[in-house]
């Protein structure tokens, strides 16, 4: 019986089912040294307009999105495209030589934002991604590091990007633990209005609901939408030009 970060309940089950199971242990991996890691703390809506922020902010040569599911990488890649981005989807619902050929694309620079599921987490040969994106947060901690490891290949330097929302916050704080590394959470662009506050623990300051105005963010705007939220009861509302994934 193989145990990395396997849950107790399944431990205690396979304990009751098996008899005299061998256990071999298997040490979680760790990020690379070159990674700069960020989180942002972000609702739901806002996912779409910071990750445009994000993309627009620099001239990214090679960026992938990571999403768990194919129906949400499609729909990002859509919203991408719409903003004047040059991205392609990928994932399990294209044939073999459709998947080729989007790598190739991307490997000669050519697409250089890839919006794919965890079928280009594991074993994609590709050197000198800049960044990492995670749009949502992955469901354990070996599919973070495998994720946020596609970059700072061969001792070179990347960053890693995970937009939190609310309800994702205990899952990744549990991988922080996992990790053994509490990752950098600089405050959002200010235009995305007022996110809430990171507290995985669920005790958030009484005023506000968990809602605090941001300042700055770790990324200068270059483009993107311009228009703000505004806030309705500590929420904001959706954008309708910038809201959330499908929008």
């Amino acid at each position: 019986m193989f145990s990395a970060t396997m849950p107790d309940k399944i431990l205690q089950l396979t304990s009751q089912i098996l008899n005299n199971p061998v256990t071999v242990s298997i040490a979680l991996s760790k990020p690379a040294e070159g990674v700069e890691q960020i989180a942002y703390s972000v609702y739901e809506e806002q996912k779409n307009p910071l990750l445009v922020e994000i993309l627009k902010s620099e001239d990214w040569k090679s960026v992938i999105v990571f999403s768990g599911t194919k129906r949400i990488v499609s729909q990002i890649d859509a919203f991408l495209q719409k903003k004047g981005l040059n991205s392609r989807a990928i994932s399990s619902d294209l044939e073999q030589g459709e998947r080729e050929e989007v790598l190739l694309g991307f490997r000669n620079r050519r697409i250089p934002i890839l919006v794919a599921t965890n079928v280009v987490s594991r074993g994609i040969d590709i050197d000198d991604i800049e960044m990492v994106i995670n749009f949502d947060v992955p469901r354990d901690a070996e599919e973070y590091v495998h994720r946020i490891g596609r970059t700072a290949r061969a001792s070179r330097k990347g960053r890693a990007v995970t937009l939190v929302s609310p309800g994702e916050q205990g899952q990744f704080h549990r991988i922080e633990q996992l990790i053994g590394q509490v990752v950098l959470k600089p405050e959002a662009p200010a235009s995305l209005g007022p996110t809430p506050e990171y507290a995985p623990s669920g005790k958030r300051r009484r005023e506000g609901e968990g809602s605090r105005p941001k300042g700055k963010g770790g990324f200068k705007k270059q483009g993107g939408d311009k228009r703000r939220f505004k806030s309705n009861n500590g929420k904001p509302k959706s954008n309708p030009n910038g809201g959330g994934v499908g929008e």
